[in-house]
């Protein structure tokens, strides 16, 4: 199967300019949902991507309910405007929002509960988690079985807290997710999306990349997403002021993307999106 490579909304135009085949997108809308009044009338996302968005409804609201409508119809807003768009909330809990006293495990795996049964609700839409850190600490802020996800996400980045300086090292925490969303749901081949892949050390990055690659292309495939930002801003910079990464990631479309030419809806990557009809769990 063909993995989505892709990078953050911020850089999405240049970079699928600049690496033809990469369709995916990460995008974030970070601000806390109260009122039906605050859902976003689209769902986020670049214009025939294929899109993982991140939205932060304030727990009360969701699980009360009021929020249904609202989130339904931006739910079927992406169903019409993407192929198997993908949501998420309060991405990396339990790595960030901690001066957040209303985000515990408990809270945010009854949010995931409340959000897989809307997406249930609409044709297309795939709804999943994002963690971020040691594997055993995070396992608490994922549902329990019964309770499965359509996938389940992990950022990937590499930096003086995770050393993933060989395939194999990047290979064990993988794997070590990956078993988490097994026993989780109970499938062999559970649907891992890799949200966002990021090193520092600018030499790496081509290595790091192809890695990441090989890992996810043998695992089921799915969406790899490169964490990066404008020039001049912090962060891992795109463009890069280095010829070798972008070759890294126009090897990884020719390896692991087929065709590796084409993008938006017209792409064959989108070939997946019947996986809902099973609602991603095969």
């Amino acid at each position: 199967m063909s993995i989505i490579l892709g990078c953050n909304a911020d850089v999405y135009c240049a970079f699928t300019a600049a690496i033809p085949g990469a369709v995916g997108c990460r995008c974030h809308r970070d601000v806390v949902i109260h009122e039906p009044g605050d859902v976003p009338t689209s769902f986020p996302g670049e214009p025939g991507s294929r899109v993982v968005a991140s939205i932060r409804p304030h727990p009360d609201a969701l699980l009360s309910g009021s929020l249904d409508d609202a989130l339904l119809a931006m739910l079927w807003n992406g169903a019409a405007r993407f192929a198997a768009p993908q949501l998420t909330v309060w991405h990396e809990a339990g790595n960030l929002y901690r001066d957040l006293s209303y985000i515990t495990p408990a809270v945010v795996r009854l949010m995931h509960v409340k959000m897989q049964q809307l997406c249930n609700e609409v044709s297309g839409v795939q709804y999943g988690c994002v963690i971020y850190g040691d594997i055993p600490q995070m396992d608490r802020w994922i549902p329990y079985a019964p309770d499965t996800l359509d996938w389940y996400g992990i950022d990937v980045h590499w930096n003086d807290r995770f050393d993933f300086s060989s395939y194999d090292k990047l290979k064990a925490y993988l794997d070590a997710y990956r078993l988490l969303a097994q026993r989780r749901t109970g499938l062999t081949h559970p649907r891992i999306n890799l949200c966002e892949t990021s090193t520092d050390d600018e030499s790496s990055r081509p290595g790091f990349f192809r890695n990441v690659a090989r890992w996810l292309h043998s695992h089921g495939s799915g969406r790899m997403l490169a964490s990066c930002r404008d020039t001049g801003t912090p962060g891992q910079p795109w463009p890069p002021t280095d010829t070798d990464t972008i070759n890294a990631f126009k090897y990884i479309v020719a390896s692991y993307v087929h065709p590796p030419a084409g993008s938006g809806r017209e792409h064959a990557s989108f070939r997946d999106a019947t996986h809902r009809s099973s609602r991603g769990r095969s």
